[in-house]
Order: C-alpha cells, then structure tokens, then sequence
C-alpha cells in the first residue's frame, strides 16, 4: 500500500541541467547533511545523491555501503550553505547503464521544481539544540510523563540548560526535571486527569533557540482508536447557536434564508458537549467546520443565486478565527469540553484555496495557479470560483505556508484529526508534506511506516466520486490514490454511500447488488480507515429520499446537481418533514447497515431526527433539538440504541463477514432482505434487515451455516427475545421495514 516502497531501480527523468540556489536569508553555516538509501538487497556500483545544494551535480556526494547490507549512507557538509529546503534525488549507477533517477524511498516530503516531483531535506541550523520525544507513559493516578532527548548543537554552550522549561498549550507552566547526563529531561503532568494536555518543552543556548517539542498526551486510558470511533458532523453555523451577539447575517441575503449565516456557534457544540448529547448517541469523534475567518459578504454560486461563507469554504486568513463562530478562547473551551468527555475533535481543512480577499493574494500572486474554471479536466489547478484563487503547490513557499498553518491549529488548539476538504485537487506532494510534517512534529514517528511515539492524528479525505461495479474499479482506485501511510489515513466511502441509498432510500437496487458488494470486499488499502456515511452537506438528504419514495413523490437527484438544488430554493417543492412513519423506518435500517461495516459511521447532523432537505443549501437547514414529531424521536432513540450496541459489540466493527440469506421457500423476497453474519473472535452477531414497506408483521425463515447446530440459540440485543436454531435454519419474525442484531449465545 505503501508509496514509500519505491522500487530503488525506478526511473525517473533527471532534473532541470541548472537550478537556482535558494535565496541565501539566513546566516550561512557549515552543518553536515545526512543521508540514507535501502536498496533493498539491490547492490549499486556507486549510489550518489544530488540537489540544489550542489547544483545537481550527479557524481560528486557518494553514499557508501562500507558494511554490505546494502544500506548506502553519506554525511556531507557544504561549506557556507543556507539553512532552508532543498530539492534533491538519489542518482543510482550501474556499469554499463544509464544513472537512474529516484526520489528517497524513506522520506515522503517533496518539493516541486518546474513540474518534476523531488524529495526534500530541510537543512538547519546545528548550532542550536534539537529536542525530540523519547516516551510519554501514563501512570494508574491519571499522572502522566513525557520523557524527551536533548542532543546539544554543534558548538561550546548550544545548550544551556536554565533556558529548559515546559508548558501546555494553554500557558500552563509543568514541572520539567533534567537529568544527570545533562541529555534526558522528563515532564510530568498532575491534576489532569481524563483529558488530553497538550505538551510543549523549550530550549537554547548561545546560538539560539531549539525548535519548540510539541507532545500531545492523553491522561485518560479508553482504549480509544479510530477504526472503532464514530464521528459527528456537527457542521458549526447551523449545528446549535449559544449567543445571538455574533450572528451578524449578511445584509445582501434575506435574514434566515439558508444561504445566509443562521448563528450557529462553538459555544454552542460545547454545550450540546457538555450536555451529553453526543455520549447519547456513543458519539466519540466530532467534526466541526474549518474555524478559519471568511469573508462576511455575498458571492455568486450555483443557479447564478448568492451565498455567504456561512459553510466557511472561503479562507482568507491561516491562523484567524472567523468572529461568526468566536474566539480562539471559544474554541479552545470546545476542544477542552470534548476532550474532558474523552470524544475527539477534528476541523475540516480547507488547503485547495484562499479567498480572493485574503491579503495573501495579493501579497503572494505567484503562490496561486492562473484563471482556469473547474471542470472535468484540470483537477489539481482548475479554481472552483473566480473568487477562489487555487493554490499551486509547486510553489515551496506556499506549500510551507500551508503545511505550518495546519500544524498551528492542531498544536495550538490540541486537535485529533483534519477533514481533508477535495482531497484530489490538492495535489500529491503537498498531502505528502502534510502528513509528514505531523507524522514528525505532533505524532513523532521517526520514519512515516514507523509506529508513532504520541498520539495518532486522523486525516480523512474528501473525493467526491461515482457508485461502485463489479466491472470498473476506477472510483475506488480514485479514492484509493491518495490512501496510504504517506498521505491520508482514510476517505469518505462514496461508492458504498451510493449502494446504501440505492438500496434502503430509494430502493431503485435489489439487495443483491449490495450483496455482490460485501462479498467483493473492496480493499482501500492495508491499514485504511475509511468513514461510511448515509448523508453528507452536498447530497440531498436520506429521509427525503425514502420520503418520495414512500409516498410516490417525484425523486430527488442523488448528487449536487442543479436539479436537487433547484428543488431546495423553491419553497413549494422543497421536502417536508415526513409525515409517515415509513421513511424513519428506513432511516433506522440504513443506518443499522452501516454499524455493521468496518468503517468509522458519520452522522451527519440531523440524520439521527430525519432532517429532510433537497440539494445545497436546502441539506443544510438549522437543527432542530427541541419539537420533534413521533417518527423523529423513534428514530433518534434508535439512533443511540444502535450506537450503544456498535460500541459494546466488537462483532459489529469486525471486518470479518459471512453471508446468509432466505430458505427457497421464501426465495421472492431475496431482493428486499439481506441476512448476514458478523463475526469476531469473542463472538458473532447475525444481522437480519428486511426493506419491505408494507409495515407487515411475518417470520423469515433463515439458514444457518454447518457450524451452527441444532439447538444453538440467538438473542435480539435490542429486545432479549430469543430464536433457536432447528436443522439448518433460525425462524425469525420481522415487523417490516426492519432491522435486527441477533447474537449468538455462546
């Protein structure tokens, strides 16, 4: 899965024959450069490595394998060279051939010169110390360590160690004790217990100051990981609103039109936080929107109608908070509130563009692509907007630009993950960058396939795509490119979001094709953690789906198309709440489905009360808390039911699946109806979901497997009846459209 297992003979063309040195602005040092090339068991006659510290001369700094494990390693130091980033390659010789070309398999960080695709090196200063994470532990009284090395600079007094202190992200100062090498020091963490500390430890010497060692530490033990989580979109302006002091709607769209600002806030996710909404729910992982400031106005968008920022898609500062949602005081108080209930939080962020009104854009008009309109060609330079500059990667300023304004909201507010907004327009090197400027600077894996040392960091994708076939993988392949230890942990799972629609919203596909889609065990990748979703921002909504469907209505489009979208502005057409109770039902079995997958579940805010909605900005709508009709509450207390039972019942999260299905006599309803089991090694949940709609009430009769004797018996864990298997089969009755979760009593 892995780009990093670069074969070492791969060819890439050679660079430019001249590149320009980088501008020499800081002091000129003499600081030696270190590198490393496993050839794998290949063995080379020479191995060099080139780059613009020496002008891409291709025979002049040799690696050597003095010891024959076929690891080439040089150290070289060039005289009077700039601390700063260099571009640069391995050059691999062999008699009798043409010099291969290759980036450095073990470094992910890349730099972009003209068009070509170089590895990166940051040279630095050796004069000054450098920190780095040696452990944290976490002791049974909530008290936690972080234990860190101090390797001094390369001069007499690069470390003096009165200037050695430790604090958290919020100013708080922590007792740091060094030790008698004078090169090991140790932080120690009291009175905050059951939360997340975010660690920072401090020095310097004669020459000047280390690099800050920033160490996230977790005093509570959960057992927490993200292939077992379950995330909440809690999208921040029209989630929940603690203060109307700043709303300020913008005067150019109509007050509480759904493109305009509605008041949603962070103080009023921490509320609902601290309310134990999202505990109700077994929520422990909640997205909130990007905090960054957007501009205040109105811009044109789709159907030429006008929009605010409300959705906060349109940066134009990198380390600003946008005053609709608070402070940086506010947001930290919602990180804080999370972390106290152990649930984790992430921010989208938004790296494919800058707002025209950003004062970078003018400052820096070389970091943005030329004018060219998004369409199907051109995804990585094409602008979304003509107000959205698109930002050109291959420009190492504004990579470095970027890549620092992500590391100063996770190390500044103690974030756990990033909503990676159009993943695919972004461009490989920079995700590249990303990840391993967080792999290093706040997960501290001394390689990007080593095991982190701190706490994880999520980072899930978005690319948006196309349903799956069992005759084209080219959706999943999309989806797969940008999957790896390098770039993104995971992605949004559109092609099973497509499948779950078809199948339970409207219903348009047998439940064979779902079938044929689980037993095809779509692989994204060793490791991946993808998230599986019913609805998202920029798709109509489930419940309407189901609605329409139900009730014969005219269906909604299933994407962002100007149709769905069309529907959403016009107040006649527009989806209702529904009325029956069919379309809840529906809700409540698709989204027991997806418990079911070897994903991370997203409720998308609303979901769990059947928030009905056409396209954007109509999916988008205020939620509502307070007033909900009967079907709306049943399928909330199922919404916390179900999410209970994923989180008690590992079964559920397995990724291990075994179909079952309908004995011949019942043969005509295969395609409303999938039975399958779920299994673990501690256990095993039969999964029953019947789609029909006539609300009747009749008993499946289901076959078991060989391995299931006679006599063996099933409990329902929502209501504890209990079903005993006869030769070959379980008999089970179903008041449809339904769902159950049968466990295996052992």
């Amino acid at each position: 899965m892995l780009v990093l297992s670069l074969a070492a003979c791969a060819f890439e063309p050679p660079p430019p024959k001249t590149t320009p040195v980088p501008e020499q602005k800081e002091t000129l040092v003499d600081c030696p450069m270190r590198f490393r090339f496993d050839a794998k068991g290949t063995a080379y006659q020479h191995v060099y490595v080139a780059g613009e510290f020496n002008a891409w001369k291709e025979d002049k700094l040799e690696l050597t394998d003095p010891d024959g494990d076929f690891v080439y390693e040089g150290s070289f130091t060039i005289a009077a060279l700039a601390p700063g980033r260099y571009a640069y390659k391995f050059v691999l010789k062999q008699a009798g051939a043409d010099p291969v070309w290759t980036l450095d398999p073990q470094n992910t960080r890349q730099k972009v010169l003209g068009t070509e695709v170089n590895s990166l090196v940051e040279l630095k200063d050796c004069r000054v110390p450098v920190l780095s994470l040696d452990a944290t532990a976490l002791g049974a009284d909530g008290t936690a360590t972080v234990t860190l090395n101090i390797a001094p600079g390369l001069a007499e007094n690069s470390f003096d160690p009165a200037t050695l202190a430790a604090k958290t992200s919020t100013g708080d100062h922590l007792p740091v004790a060094l030790d008698g090498s004078g090169k090991k020091a140790t932080v120690t963490i009291t009175n905050r217990k059951d939360t997340k500390v975010g660690v920072w430890v401090t020095a310097g010497g004669a020459h000047g100051d280390a690099d800050p060692l920033y160490v996230p530490v977790w005093t509570r033990a959960d057992g927490f990981s993200w292939d077992k989580s379950t995330l909440y979109f809690a999208f921040t302006d029209r989630f929940s609103s603690a203060s109307t002091k700043n709303d300020a709607p913008a005067s150019c769209l109509p007050q509480g039109s759904l493109a305009n600002w509605l008041g949603g806030d962070f103080a009023g996710i921490t509320k609902k936080i601290e309310d134990g909404y999202f505990d109700a729910l077994s929520v422990d992982a909640v997205w909130i929107s990007s905090p960054n400031l957007n501009p205040a106005g109105c811009y044109s968008g789709s159907l030429g109608r006008k929009y605010t920022a409300y959705h906060a898609y349109f940066p134009m500062a990198l380390e600003e908070t946008d005053p609709h949602f608070g402070s940086k005081a506010e947001l930290r108080a919602l990180v804080d509130a999370a972390h106290k209930k152990g649930i984790r939080v992430l921010v989208d962020f938004v790296a494919n563009h800058l707002h025209e009104e950003s004062p970078l854009v003018a400052v820096h008009k070389e970091w943005f692509h030329p004018f060219y309109k998004c369409g199907w060609e051109q995804p990585i330079t094409c602008w979304f907007e003509p107000y959205l500059p698109d930002i050109n990667y291959d420009d190492d300023e504004a990579d470095a630009a970027m890549v620092g304004s992500a590391l100063y909201w996770i190390q500044n507010f103690d974030l756990d993950g990033f909503r990676v907004d159009a993943a695919k327009h972004i461009g490989h090197p920079f995700v590249h960058n990303l990840r391993a400027e967080i792999a290093a600077k706040v997960e501290h894996r001394p390689l990007i396939d080593a095991a982190p040392k701190a706490v994880p960091f999520y980072m899930v994708g978005e690319t948006f795509t196309g349903g799956w076939s069992p005759t084209d993988s080219s959706q999943v392949d999309m989806i797969k490119e940008w999957v790896s230890l390098a770039e993104l942990d995971g992605q949004f799972d559109f092609p099973l979001w497509y499948q779950i629609l078809y199948t339970f919203g409207k219903q348009s596909s047998p439940t064979g094709a779902l079938k044929t889609m689980l037993q095809a065990k779509i692989d994204y990748g060793t490791g991946a953690v993808m998230s599986g979703f019913i609805d998202n921002h920029d798709v109509p909504r489930f419940i309407s789906h189901a609605d329409n469907l139900v009730n014969s209505y005219t269906p909604l489009s299933d994407t962002s198309s100007d149709e769905a979208k069309t529907i959403g502005w016009d107040q006649t057409l527009r989806p209702g709440q529904p009325a029956r109770e069919e379309p809840y039902r529906l809700a409540q079995i698709a989204w027991a489905f997806l418990l079911t997958q070897p994903v991370v579940p997203l409720i998308y805010y609303g979901d769990e009360i059947g928030l009905p909605g056409a396209g954007d900005p109509d999916n988008r709508r205020m939620m509502a808390f307070t007033g909900l009709g009967a079907g709306q509450t049943a399928l909330l207390e199922r919404y916390k039911k179900l999410g209970a039972l994923r989180k008690t019942h590992p079964a559920l999260r397995s990724k291990e699946l075994e179909m079952s299905g309908l004995l011949a006599a019942q043969a005509a309803a295969n395609d409303d109806t999938l039975v399958f089991f779920k299994i673990d090694p501690s256990e095993e949940i039969l999964v029953v979901i019947d789609r029909r709609r006539d609300m009747v009430t009749d008993t499946l009769q289901l076959w078991v497997p060989d391995r299931i004797a006679a006599g063996a018996q099933f409990r329902d864990l929502e209501t504890n009846e209990s079903f005993v298997t006869t030769a070959g089969r379980v008999d089970v009755p179903m008041q449809r459209p339904n769902a159950r979760y049968l466990l295996r009593v052992k």
